[in-house]
């Protein structure tokens, strides 16, 4: 018999994994943003909260007595390695990283919404969606700039 340990420690490595990827993402994107202070600012404060989000996962997955993920996802990393040789090529062009950001946050955004599909204890329910509320927000304005880029 599984119990919800077993399967709430995986899903919670896999949205750790997944805000570590964001964490590095975004670090990426304002980088590549150095042109649009703004921007970039907006980015790095987005970094920020996803290592935020992940250290308070990271701690409830202590909690349950696991070993909670260090690292992004190798899809991640992927990701940050395309959306660099994107913004290489493009000579760093804003619309093509806001995109790229949209992308990546309709990813994270599926994986929170099978994270809290799943059965959780009431208390790590309320933690994660208090964060996927936060991704919703980020994607929607990621959305409205592509939008607005057009």
């Amino acid at each position: 018999m599984v119990t919800v340990t077993e399967n709430v420690i995986p899903a919670l490595n896999r949205l750790i994994g997944v805000c570590r990827d964001g964490e590095k993402g975004f670090q990426a994107a304002a980088q590549a943003l150095e042109g649009d202070v703004e921007l970039a600012d907006l980015c790095l404060r987005y970094s920020q909260k996803r290592a935020e989000f992940a250290a308070e996962l990271q701690e409830e997955v202590r909690k349950l007595s696991g070993n909670p993920e260090e690292k992004g996802t190798l899809t991640g990393a992927l990701h940050r390695g395309w959306m660099n040789m994107k913004a290489l090529v493009t000579g760093g062009d804003e619309d093509v990283i806001i995109a790229e950001c949209e992308e990546a946050e309709d990813e994270t955004e599926s994986i929170y919404e099978e994270t809290l599909a799943l059965y959780l204890p009431e208390a790590l329910t309320k933690i994660i969606q208090k964060q996927y509320a936060e991704v919703k927000e980020v994607h929607h304005r990621f959305r409205s700039l592509k939008k607005s880029a057009r």
